[in-house]
């Protein structure tokens, strides 16, 4: 279900695909990281932004949950042109490559980007941004990873079809490259960044003739017919202050949009040596996105805005954000370990975040209001509690590259998170040892002497149990992960660090389950929403989707101190295998027609879910106001249709959903009822209109 929602307070628990479709109002993977893992590109030379919208056809858009292609890399050629029209061949030598950025390299093999083609009908998916070098490109070919293309999750169809499984996916002509030619040639500039917008355009030839067998699709590829002004916004404008601070490979200055009020990077580019940048940011239609914008590297201070003039950036608008900032700063930063106040033991996958105040309100306190505040560098931990991770001699890590002398005079302030713990906020001054391998860097607070920048994050227990209806049968196993949201929000603060294994034979099994003991930046006490749910496989591979029921517990109550732990009783339910099973159904117009800022969310006893997008694609061709869910068959859902996060109109139950069709045996699942038997294969449950 890949239920992982954004929390500030636990930012280590994010799903990619999940991130951007909560804060861009829209599908998921909106955008990824331009250039912050790639390698750095001469502040002198062009720049070419790639970025991807897709378009569906040979198959009902609302009948899939999920389709994605692994790109590997974007390829510019300048042939064919006036001298010489032959097309190039894929060995010639003029090929320029666009690679994928190290930070978004999330598909199925490493190297590979995953382009969600159903958002991508509504939203462009930002690529990477690159240097390369002054000239006229008219050939671009989109790579695919040859050895897994990519992959879709259909929706339950009835049949002896198996819905809400990964089916592979298979290119019908895998050996062709997947190339245009630009009319008008995209023509790098130095001192500019050159946007190439890519229509990737997939045709579902044939579908599975059973499970484990491939989805055939043809994918072409083309310049957008509106150049894609319809999904981005440009923002543009200039640094000045920094004349001549530019210095070696490592240390160019960047301009950086995240996602507003977090630290997920959508795109980042470098400033050119006359102090000028441009970036091309996906923007939600009709609702608008909202964006932090920061300029930092070379031996300057940083700073960091809020929005654009404070405000949303919308589609097919130009928009300016000027920086000023003051070189020839001493280059630092911090480092250290963080561990667990209860156990002393290192935390792994714990994040550290450095807050600055935004340009012009530098009098904030980010210790106080950190939501007011804007993300300039983040580090995570290793097995052993170290911070940061290494980087590399070209991209080193950004929390040991900044300048000690800024914000001057007010310090930095650290926020530090990890998944079950209490966030904590200290102030903070950068040391010029950070980077020492082993080496704790930086005075935390600032009276302390250098290597203070160690922390210790408090947490408290929660104990409960897993049941199963019956136990199954030797020789098999059931996975099963439990959550924790705060009360009454769909923001993950937990889950089990691993899964619990219920082996054949047993019915159950117990778990403790790390959470904060108070909310984020207060003493207030903490309730929690929990949920169990399986991580069963088909066909002897996992599935994305449980066929056990999900258990679900609203407002526990939390520990009421640091290292305490509660038995709360979780959970009353048995967790019984009903198989798989999806829910479908349409936004209608009430309160108003569906936008990039309508989702519809699933519960079960109050308890958050899952959420899925319902806006309509512009400019793209509408695929309905549709939202889908892949869930296992229980009569105890309910939707909530939100707009920009806020819950409107009245709740709606499902009712009981449809029951799988009983299949032959052998069964292709290790999810079996209480019975003993196969569940079947899932069927689809009309929903409400929201």
């Amino acid at each position: 279900m890949n239920k992982l929602r954004f929390s500030r307070a636990s930012l280590s628990l994010l799903a990619p695909l999940l991130i951007f479709s909560a804060l861009c109002l829209g599908p998921a993977s909106c955008g990824g990281n331009s250039g912050g893992g790639s390698p750095a590109s001469s502040p002198t030379a062009a720049l070419v932004q790639v970025g991807f919208v897709t378009n569906l056809s040979g198959i009902a858009p609302a009948s899939l949950r999920s389709f994605i292609l692994n790109v590997t890399g974007v390829r510019m050629n300048p042939l064919p042109n006036s001298k010489n029209t032959a097309t190039p061949s894929e060995t010639s030598g003029k090929w320029v490559i666009i690679p994928v950025p190290t930070a978004t390299a999330t598909g199925a093999s490493p190297g590979s980007y995953q382009l969600d083609v159903l958002a991508g009908q509504s939203q462009m998916q930002v690529f990477n941004s690159f240097g390369v070098k002054n000239g006229k490109f008219t050939t671009i070919e989109v790579v695919l990873d040859t050895t897994s293309p990519g992959g879709i999750v259909p929706l339950c169809a009835g049949g002896s079809l198996e819905g809400c499984i990964q089916y592979p996916l298979q290119l019908q002509n895998a050996g062709t490259p997947i190339t245009f030619q630009e009319s008008t040639p995209i023509e790098t500039e130095q001192h500019k960044t050159v946007q190439l917008p890519i229509l990737l355009s997939a045709n579902v030839v044939s579908t599975p003739s059973g499970p484990g067998q491939p989805y055939v699709v043809s994918v072409s590829a083309s310049a957008p017919a509106d150049n894609a002004s319809g999904f981005v916004a440009t923002v543009t404008g200039k640094v000045s202050g920094a004349s001549g601070s530019i210095g070696g490979a490592r240390s160019h200055l960047r301009v950086t949009a995240e996602l507003g009020g977090t630290n997920t990077i959508v795109a980042s580019t470098e400033v050119f040596s006359d102090g000028t940048y441009t970036l091309f940011l996906p923007a939600a239609a009709g609702v608008g996105t909202l964006y932090d914008f920061y300029v930092s590297g070379g031996s300057t201070t940083i700073q960091a805005t809020r929005g654009v003039s404070g405000a949303r950036v919308f589609p097919n608008t130009t928009s300016t954000v000027d920086f000023e900032v003051k070189g020839g700063q001493t280059i630092g930063g911090f480092s250290g370990q963080i561990t667990d106040a209860c156990t002393h033991q290192p935390i792994s996958g714990a994040t550290v975040q450095i807050l600055v105040p935004q340009s012009g309100d530098e009098t904030t306190d980010c210790t106080v209001t950190p939501q007011n505040c804007v993300t300039v560098a983040t580090a995570e931990t290793d097995d052993v509690g170290n911070y940061p991770l290494p980087g590399t001699i070209v991209s080193p890590p950004p929390i040991v590259h900044l300048p000690i002398g800024s914000p001057s005079p007010t310090p930095y302030v650290l926020m530090i998170s990890a998944p079950g713990y209490d966030s904590t906020l200290s102030q903070g001054t950068a040391a010029q040892n950070a980077a020492s391998g082993g080496t704790a860097g930086g005075h935390c607070p600032p009276s302390a002497g250098n290597g203070t920048c160690n922390f210790s994050l408090t947490t408290g227990y929660i104990q409960g149990s897993v049941n199963l209806t019956a136990a199954q049968p030797p020789g098999f196993k059931t996975t099963v992960q439990v959550f924790a949201e705060n009360f009454g929000t769909n923001q993950l603060v937990s889950t089990l660090p691993a899964p619990l294994t219920i082996l054949g034979g047993q019915t159950g099994l117990g778990f403790t389950l790390n959470v904060p003991t108070h909310a984020f930046n207060s003493s207030a006490a903490q309730n929690f929403d929990i949920f169990a749910e399986a991580e069963d496989q088909f066909q002897g591979g996992p599935a994305p989707f449980p066929g056990h029921t999900i258990l679900a517990q609203s407002n526990v109550a939390g520990p009421p101190t640091a290292c305490a732990t509660v038995a709360s009783g979780l959970f009353a339910q048995a967790m019984d295998c009903t198989g798989h099973g999806s829910i479908s159904g349409t936004a209608g117009n009430n309160p108003a027609p569906p936008d990039a800022g309508t989702t519809v969310q699933l519960f079960k006893n109050n308890v958050a879910l899952a959420e899925s997008a319902v806006g309509p694609p512009t400019p793209a061709p509408s695929v309905g106001n549709s939202y889908n869910f892949c869930v296992p068959p229980d009569d105890s859902y309910t939707l909530q249709r939100f707009e920009t996060g806020s819950p409107v109109a009245t709740p709606a139950a499902v009712g009981a959903m449809a029951t799988p069709v009983a299949t032959s045996t052998p069964c292709p699942s290790t999810c079996f009822s209480s019975g003993g038997g196969c569940p079947g294969t899932c069927s689809n449950t009309a929903g409400p209109t929201m």
